[in-house]
């Protein structure tokens, strides 16, 4: 029984010690940070399991009054006690040699890649939907987002990528509220042996979100638009509106026009790519004669076929199944009177 307790426990640590590597080298996984989490839940049961068999002993080592000759004994527990909270200063504090090893990090390599919504942004995907909610200052903007399922049946790898975000009238973006996860923490994906980038996926919002200097745009209410500017500076400064846009692509969605071998270059996707991405847009109104709280966001237009510019064309000549992706994003808004005054 106990060899199988000490198989069990160095299996436990391996899983632990391996996930770990992998937290720390490789982009964001949920199957790795969830694997890492159970198994390191596993070591601490079987460390407190052990303990508590071996109780007795480890009374009679840390417990108990140390013999007055053994004062080898006391300095090494005096020295762990030390060592020990050092370490945990270090890491609460972030102080050398920790900061050094955090840079070392897949994150502290890549933090101008990855990206985190605001901590006030929640969102849930199930099935077909994605649900998002987002308060700040008095004002509650909820969206839901309908996929069809039917254009995906007859795929099995299709590949959806979105992302929703608040501009202002000079197309500067405000804060950016979602974006698919597989695109969230590095700036590449891997799509039937074809690596292609983030902007190329979502070539309208990563030229407008990644293409911008930090300290060169001017929101309309003269804010200026830095990389910690949000939906909450805007309503702090009384911006009476803004747009939210959603742009979303479905990989290897090519059709009669969009196509690698068509005749006109400029409608030729990347391998990978199909027909291009989609823009909505809804613009929502903080004036205080407002009246609406329901906004359907309507197709504005699409982006780049091969995403090497964040241009949008304003036309549908030539789309098909990409505009059937969604059937329905609806935005709901409500606020304070202390925001509209």
């Amino acid at each position: 029984m106990r060899s199988i307790g000490v198989i069990f426990i160095a299996g436990v640590i391996l899983v632990v010690a391996i996930t770990g590597i992998m937290c720390f080298l490789l982009p964001f996984s949920s199957v790795t940070t969830n694997t890492h989490l159970v198994f390191a839940l596993l070591m601490v049961i079987a460390t407190i399991w052990h303990l508590i068999e071996r109780r007795e002993v480890f009374g009679r080592h840390v417990v108990r009054t140390t013999p007055s000759g053994d004062g080898n004994n006391a300095h090494a527990k005096l020295l762990a006690i030390v060592v020990l909270t050092a370490i945990g200063l270090a890491c609460l504090m972030n102080l050398q040699p920790v900061r050094s090893l955090s840079a070392l990090s897949y994150e502290g390599r890549n933090k101008h890649v990855i990206f985190r919504s605001h901590p006030d942004v929640v969102y849930d995907e199930v099935g077909d939907q994605l649900k998002l909610l987002k308060g700040s200052g008095g004002l509650v903007v909820s969206m839901e987002v309908d996929m069809r399922a039917e254009q995906f049946e007859e795929s099995n790898d299709a590949e959806v990528f979105m992302a929703i975000w608040a501009e202002d009238d000079n197309g500067n973006v405000i804060e950016t509220l979602f974006l698919s996860e597989s695109l969230c923490f590095k700036d590449h994906y891997l799509f039937n042996g074809n690596t292609l980038t983030r902007q190329q996926i979502l070539p309208v919002w990563s030229h407008r979100e990644f293409g911008r200097k930090d300290d060169e745009v001017d929101a309309v209410s003269s804010a200026t638009i830095t990389r910690s500017f949000s939906l909450n500076t805007v309503l702090r400064d009384k911006l009476r509106g803004f747009h939210i846009k959603m742009e979303v692509n479905r990989l290897g969605d090519i059709n009669d026009t969009f196509r690698p071998d068509s005749a006109l270059e400029f409608m030729r996707p990347l391998p990978g790519l199909g027909q291009p991405s989609i823009v909505y847009t809804a613009f929502l109104d903080l004036h205080e004669d407002h009246i609406e709280r329901y906004f359907l966001l309507k197709y504005e237009g699409h982006g780049a076929p091969a995403g090497d510019d964040g241009f949008i064309t304003y036309g549908h000549e030539g789309l098909t199944t990409a505009r059937k992706v969604v059937d329905k994003a609806l935005l709901h808004i409500e606020f304070a009177d202390k925001v509209i005054d």
